[in-house]
């Protein structure tokens, strides 16, 4: 009787203790698992991450592209001031700039057109980021009624903007040098140089290199 329970003993024994060996291969496996799972995840993020940036540093490429091809573009046209004077329509601030250029493959009309481009914030953002904006429509001088006036587009260029800086380089008069202005309101010329800065939340990763251009004076 001794004999046979010993063998029982050891049996049970012995199944239990396979049982527990499974159990750790088994514990085993799955924290390897696990860990090919989070690294899985881990690289699908960088590369969800890394290709979200590319996509943001094209737009801003794309956008530095369009606005040298407009500001280049800058026409010395003026429009009736009411005393029998021509007012320039490029009128610019340190936040905001109008403008007439020809925007010839950028727009649905060929021609001039008449050109604003500010910052737009919407009015539940929190964090006031605005969108810098373009509207445009056919440049008219002085059309005769709201029938013959176009109509306008718009143009969101770069999203997610705390500032836009604008700055004029040049003579607003005949009889000073040459230099940097906040403003360029009532000049008899458009500027030399205008310089177009972005900034970003402290949290935003994109870097905008400041955009200086020379319109094609003449």
């Amino acid at each position: 009787m001794s004999r046979v329970r010993g063998r029982n003993c050891s049996n049970a024994n012995g199944i239990a203790g396979f049982t527990l060996l499974e159990l750790l291969i088994a514990i085993s496996l799955i924290a390897i698992i696990l860990v090919f799972i989070v690294g899985s995840l881990r690289f699908g993020r960088r590369a969800w991450e890394v290709a979200n940036r590319l996509d943001e540093t094209t737009s801003l490429v794309a956008a530095q592209h369009y606005l040298r091809e407009v500001l280049s573009g800058a026409e010395p046209i003026g429009t009736p001031d009411g005393k029998g004077k021509l007012r320039l329509v490029f009128q610019g601030s340190e936040d905001s700039l109008a403008l007439v250029a020809n925007l010839e493959g950028h727009t649905t009309a060929a021609g001039l057109h008449k050109i604003s481009l500010g910052l737009r914030h919407a009015d539940s953002a929190v964090d006031r980021l605005g969108a810098l904006v373009v509207e445009m429509r056919l440049f008219r001088p002085a059309p005769k009624d709201e029938e013959q006036v176009p109509p306008l587009e718009e143009r969101e260029l770069v999203g997610k903007v705390r500032s836009l800086q604008l700055r004029y380089f040049g003579r607003l008069s005949e009889t000073e040098d040459a230099t940097w202005h906040r403003q360029w309101r009532d000049a008899a010329r458009l500027p030399q140089l205008i310089g177009l800065s972005l900034t970003f939340s402290d949290r935003d990763y994109r870097q905008w290199p400041e955009l200086v251009v020379a319109p094609q004076l003449r």
